[in-house]
């Protein structure tokens, strides 16, 4: 009997040290194919949609080719995201070989591809709206027309999925910024009654001219 015990310890001491074997060597498999360089060979910009969770998240960037293993992907995410540390849906560029740790990096730190609009100045409003109109990753439908001047001539950023109507609300708020920093530093010897008047005198200017030499005769 002692030595059937004997024998029996051994026996569940070699399944120990195989099963920690295996188990070391699966957790040295994952974390190599975690950190590993991913397959793109340029960086690329990738729309995550909002509510996929980490499953739908995995597939979208194996499709994209961010990543070559979904799997080792969603166990990580699972593994190293803290909670309430969430991974941001969006429009985001991963870089050359990024690994799938990279990659729920990138998604964590949520700084989405910044996109430009630009306003020039002497614009009307519908010129502005059809500016706005036209640009791809602007959602949603324009606003009534404002009044005439009350949009900042700007280069404006913005994510996708940001609407036309928050880019118009924004254009006014910055009018309205700009003219109260304005108004108080004009000339007083200017002939002007009311910061509605410098907006027009200043758009009839812009319109005759875009050379900064002529503006002050004109």
């Amino acid at each position: 009997p002692l030595r059937r015990l004997i024998r029996w310890i051994e026996g569940v001491f070699i399944i120990l040290i195989v099963f920690a074997f295996l188990i070391g060597g699966t957790v040295a498999w994952f974390w190599h194919a975690f950190n590993a360089a991913g397959p793109l060979t340029d960086e690329k910009v990738v729309v995550i949609p909002k509510g996929v969770g980490i499953a739908g998240i995995a597939k979208v960037l194996n499709d994209a080719g961010v990543i070559d293993n979904p799997l080792v992907f969603k166990l990580g995410a699972r593994l190293t995201v803290a909670d309430g540390q969430p991974l941001h849906a969006g429009e985001f560029k991963f870089p050359t070989a990024t690994s799938a740790r990279g990659a729920i990096r990138v998604l964590i730190e949520g700084k989405a591809v910044l996109h430009r609009l630009t306003v020039a100045e002497g614009l009307t409003v519908a010129e502005i709206y059809e500016e706005i109109g036209a640009t791809p990753q602007l959602d949603g439908p324009l606003p009534p027309p404002p009044a005439e001047g009350s949009l900042l001539p700007e280069t404006y950023f913005f994510v996708l999925g940001d609407t036309r109507g928050q880019m118009v609300a924004r254009m006014q708020g910055d009018m309205t910024t700009a003219l109260a920093d304005l108004w108080p530093k004009r000339d007083p010897d200017l002939p002007l009654a009311s910061p509605k008047d410098a907006v027009v005198l200043a758009s009839v200017v812009e319109k005759e001219t875009a050379k900064d030499d002529e503006r002050p005769r004109i």
